[in-house]
């Protein structure tokens, strides 16, 4: 018996042990997308682009994929007109995966200045939501999916067109319409995550995401043109556009789900991201 408690105690301590390695590895991975005033010495288009591949689609960032994106613009967090992020940092992050892919979501603090058309001259600061999956690529790593809400809600209104890089949906793409369907099938991993709309709804672990799911187990959703879905033998993700129908009124959200394999060809829901209300 001591020996059997012994080992589980082992085998606990070594899971945390791996898990802060893991949120060490996704805070720098992270942290060298985020933009600082001064500029790193690294801060220019082409290392930017070498942080992802140019499949990549920064949903609720850009409208284009990674190789689609003009010089310079490859921006994880956007701005408008002169504004410029002078300083952002990490408050929060969990993350899930292993030593070749990881998924992770982390809220963002940044400090804005500049001038925008209707606004002049201001200082401002928002917390941002920015959840990504990274894959093991030699000695780095590359994003090859993310999506950031934003604080204030998307950078333009109105009905979205189809996600960048759209491919045929797969098994992925309905769950994003169906709370129900994301809660019957979510893992049992203690840092699955599920992430709202609004500031409050962030659940971390599988019982405070069950129950955000239930809650909005009412709403009418709809995945709206065409998805970005991919699925690797490690991981699959897929990033869309929502339309939720309230009454005579219509909204749109972002959204990314990430699960990973499990048995009978199926797989098991580790991460789901709802953003950018308009």
């Amino acid at each position: 018996m001591r020996i059997a408690t012994w080992l589980i105690l082992l085998a606990s301590a070594v899971a945390a042990a791996d898990s802060t390695k893991l949120d060490k590895i996704a805070e720098d991975v992270l942290t060298a997308q985020l933009p600082q005033v001064p500029r790193a010495a690294d801060d220019d288009d082409a290392h930017r682009r070498a942080r992802y591949t140019k499949d990549t689609v920064l949903l609720g960032s850009r409208e284009q994929t990674v190789g689609e994106t003009p010089e310079d613009y490859v921006d994880l967090i956007p701005t408008i007109g002169s504004v410029q992020v002078d300083h952002s940092r990490i408050t929060s992050l969990v993350a899930g995966g292993d030593q070749s892919v990881m998924w992770y979501t982390s809220d963002v603090a940044a400090e804005y200045s500049g001038a925008a058309e209707g606004v002049g001259e201001f200082h401002n600061s928002a917390t941002h939501r920015i959840t990504q999956v990274a894959v093991r690529d030699g000695k780095g790593w590359k994003v090859v999916a993310s999506l950031i809400g934003l604080e204030g809600g998307a950078m333009s209104g109105g009905a979205p067109g189809d996600v960048a890089g759209a491919t045929a949906a797969g098994p992925l793409a309905p769950l994003l319409a169906s709370p129900k369907a994301i809660a019957a099938v979510l893992s049992a991993d203690p840092r699955t995550f599920v992430l709202g709309t609004e500031k409050g709804e962030r659940a971390i672990g599988p019982a405070a995401a069950k129950k955000l799911l239930t809650s909005w187990a009412k709403l009418s959703l709809v995945v709206d043109g065409k998805v970005r879905e991919v699925e690797t033998k490690s991981y699959g993700v897929v990033q869309a556009h929502v339309k939720w129908t309230k009454g005579k009124d219509t909204h749109w959200m972002d959204a990314m789900l990430v699960a990973v394999p499990a048995s009978n060809n199926t797989w098991k829901v580790v991460g789901v991201h709802y953003a950018n209300l308009r």
